[in-house]
């Protein structure tokens, strides 16, 4: 019996730090492609001091399986890129907001405390931006409304 809680216990662990690595792969693979994109953003709005910090941690407090945070990670990565940056981008081909946007000096992501709040909650104050994320990661066509709307 003690030989089967052993291989038990062996199993499970093993099992925890796979799903650990491919969890942290997810999160280089998604911080890859958010610092990429940002090097876009610095272009657009002219911020080239420009910094993102972004909360990777919080998606691993919602009780979702470990594959699930796999592919979370990966839908976080991509509302930060297109939801968030393209939506600077795109304010910044205005001469007005791109004079708004240029004083913003860090964008800090992080994910909201409930996992099924939707939309995009946008605060901007003293150069900061903070972009708090729906936990499920997927994007809506409100977000830009919601980001126009903090300038």
């Amino acid at each position: 019996m003690k030989k089967l809680l052993v291989i038990i216990a062996v199993s499970l662990s093993l099992s925890v730090s796979a799903a650990g690595i491919k969890i942290k792969k997810a999160v280089k693979a998604g911080q890859a492609k958010v610092n990429a994109e940002l090097v876009n953003v610095k272009t657009a709005c002219g911020n080239a001091a420009l910094e993102v910090s972004v909360d990777w941690d919080k998606w691993g407090t919602y009780k979702l399986d470990a594959g699930k945070h796999e592919t979370t990670i990966g839908y976080v990565a991509a509302l930060v890129v297109n939801e968030v940056f393209g939506n600077m981008i795109e304010a910044c081909k205005d001469a007005d907001y791109k004079e708004a946007i240029a004083e913003v000096k860090k964008v800090v992501i992080s994910g909201k405390d409930k996992f099924s709040d939707t939309y995009i909650d946008f605060k901007y104050a003293d150069g900061t931006l903070n972009a708090t994320l729906n936990g499920d990661g997927y994007g809506s066509w409100k977000n830009k409304d919601l980001f126009m709307a903090i300038w």
